[in-house]
């Protein structure tokens, strides 16, 4: 019964504060004005004093009114239930007046408790209509009285005083709860405010973070080298932290330990010295890859010994990240006691950590990119010699060069020499096979030739006949090599004209068959010796017959082998003149003969 009573009573929440607020406020009223209505009804029946008709109207109609309300707000309407109060209320109070006694009635005190209930529950404009609607009431009772059209009767004092009483009441309660509203509203006022301005405050104190990191994000994305970011990086810290102990390590290539590349303040006497992990504030924030914050460095159990007497207080270690991977640690470092890392100076120090990996990361790719370049333009420059240089082989006139692709022998591109020899030209054969120009006998020869190929890689010496076109046909010595252009494999051709050199050798083969001829046939004598100590090389018949030599013996042995001189001075003297003539003709000279015989002749030697 009392849970029931309790809810009965409890005002509604709803999920609009301003809803919620009006509907306690209606709450509130309506049941202490039900409650007061409900008594000075109870006290008139119980002493029968109604003083009038209306009354008996009047006092249920308003208590009727008010749980109506209640009803409605129960259900959510809490605007229309203000509206239907204020609406039946004000009207129920003008029909007392209207009934009874007009401006004396005490009904018309209810008047100014209908105008604050209006523009407290709806808005001041339904507060002023109200307002003007019951001072319009007011003057039209007051002008009945005035023109004797409405008689009024002097209730007893008591009645009076009760009907009084109650109005006072309700109105005390109205005026409570519209102060109790504003000093709540007042209350929230001073507590919102000062959560604005706690909020501004870290607002500006976040705003001037973002500025420094906004700077320092274009200071450092814009740095291009590697060591005057990093001065650029420990100079920004310095400055927002405001202390000068500040330090940048880097991961070493090997991941081995990490290598402190620059330091200021304190930090500056441990350049390039190696951390490894688990060691100190960097070596931990290394090894666990999240930020290590230090209160008092004098009593961390992790401190190192050589910086122990240093009076470091509060140490910060924040890794720099490239990705998930630990590249670097940002150490920074108070002396003084009063001064610490707040979470919001531990998040402005990762956030300038993670900008400064960002920014080094930048200038190790831009690094790596001017390398890259560098070396690109040497290849470029050893690929333009190159090519110079196979332009040169290409363009020159005596050896013929062509493309083709390896898959169909298409024709890339030829020189001059080329179309020369082989008696074709660009505008035919550029862009068709050799097939098609039928420079093969048949396709299962060319494929042969290109198993070959692509077996050893290369081929040389290949004697190759081209028909010359109408200059007669042509002998030349190829060779293959297989090439890349543009991804795809061809083969590059090379061809030496030697259809003069094969002429030159026929006719020097031809010359050598007719010297023969006549060098045996011969009757006179003849015979070819070295110059220098006259051995003997090779002779005719008539040589044998006349010297009587043996002709399987003799070849290859010098003069005096043979003794075929009289004299070895005279064979000098001999060679001192033909040298000195080039040609003798028919000396007079005396030579063995074999068998101990001397033959005299005549000779001719060149």
């Amino acid at each position: 019964m009392f849970k029931w009573l309790r809810r009965l009573f409890a005002p509604s929440i709803f999920e609009d504060e301003e809803k919620t607020r009006t509907a306690q406020t209606l709450n509130t009223f309506g049941w202490i004005a039900f409650g007061v209505v409900l008594l000075i009804m109870l006290s008139r029946m119980v002493s029968g004093e109604w003083l009038s008709e209306s009354s008996k109207v009047f006092f249920p109609v308003i208590l009727l009114v008010l749980f109506l309300a209640q009803i409605m707000i129960r259900f959510g309407y809490v605007r229309t239930a203000g509206a239907f109060l204020v609406v039946f209320v004000w009207g129920a109070l003008t029909y007392q007046a209207a009934q009874t006694d007009g401006v004396r009635d005490v009904a018309i005190l209810g008047y100014p408790i209908i105008i604050l209930l209006a523009g407290l529950l709806l808005s001041w404009r339904e507060g002023l209509i109200t307002g003007l609607l019951s001072l319009a009431a007011v003057w039209f009772f007051a002008w009945q009285e005035d023109q004797g059209l409405r008689q009024y009767t002097i209730d007893p004092p008591l009645s009076y005083t009760r009907d009084l009483s109650a109005v006072f009441i309700i109105t005390s309660v109205l005026v409570y709860i519209l102060i109790y509203r504003l000093n709540r509203s007042l209350s929230d006022a001073r507590l919102e405010l000062r959560e604005r301005l706690r909020a501004e405050e870290k607002l500006q104190l976040q705003t001037s973070y973002l500025t420094a990191l906004h700077e320092t994000a274009f200071g450092l994305l814009n740095r291009l080298e590697l060591n005057p970011l990093l001065e650029s990086i420990l100079v920004r810290v310095s400055e927002l932290f405001d202390t000068p102990n500040v330090a940048l390590n880097l991961v070493l290539p090997d991941g081995s330990a990490v290598k402190q590349v620059l330091g200021h303040g304190m930090f500056a006497q441990f350049n390039g010295m190696l951390t490894h992990k688990n060691q100190g504030v960097v070596g931990t924030a290394w090894a666990t890859g999240k930020s290590t914050l230090i209160e008092n460095y004098s009593e961390w159990t992790g401190r190192l010994p050589e910086v122990d007497g240093m009076g470091f207080k509060g140490v910060a270690g924040i890794p720099l990240k490239s990705g998930q991977e630990v590249t670097g640690v940002l150490l920074v470092a108070y002396t003084e006691g009063e001064k610490k890392f707040s979470q919001e100076k531990a998040l402005l120090l990762e956030r300038l950590a993670a900008l400064g990996a960002l920014a080094i990361d930048n200038a190790r790719l831009y690094e790596e990119a001017q390398n890259e370049i560098r070396e690109r333009k040497a290849i470029e420059a050893d690929l333009r010699a190159s090519e110079e240089r196979f332009r040169k082989v290409f363009n020159n006139s005596n050896i013929a060069v062509s493309i083709v692709t390896l898959e169909r022998g298409v024709f890339l591109e030829a020189n001059d020499a080329f179309w020369r020899i082989s008696g074709l030209s660009p505008e035919t054969a550029l862009g068709h096979s050799s097939l098609e120009l039928n420079l093969w006998d048949s396709p299962r020869e060319r494929e042969e030739f290109v198993n070959q190929l692509t077996s050893k890689g290369s081929l040389q010496n290949v004697e190759v006949l081209f028909s010359g076109g109408g200059m007669g046909r042509k002998t030349s010595r190829g060779y293959y090599e297989l090439i890349d252009i543009k991804g795809q494999r061809c083969i590059l051709c090379m061809f030496y004209d030697i259809s003069e050199q094969r002429q030159t050798e026929r006719a020097l083969k031809e010359s050598e068959e007719r010297f023969r001829k006549v060098f045996h046939a011969s009757p006179v004598a003849i015979c070819i010796t070295t110059l220098e100590d006259g051995r003997l090389l090779d002779a005719n018949k008539a040589y044998w017959e006349l010297t009587g030599y043996d002709p399987s013996m003799s070849p290859g042995r010098d003069a005096k082998e043979l003794e075929l001189w009289v004299s070895l001075d005279a064979r000098r003297a001999f060679v001192a003149e033909l040298a000195e003539k080039r040609s003798i003709l028919n000396p007079a000279l005396r030579v063995h003969r074999s068998q101990d015989r001397e033959a005299a002749s005549r000779h001719r030697a060149v």
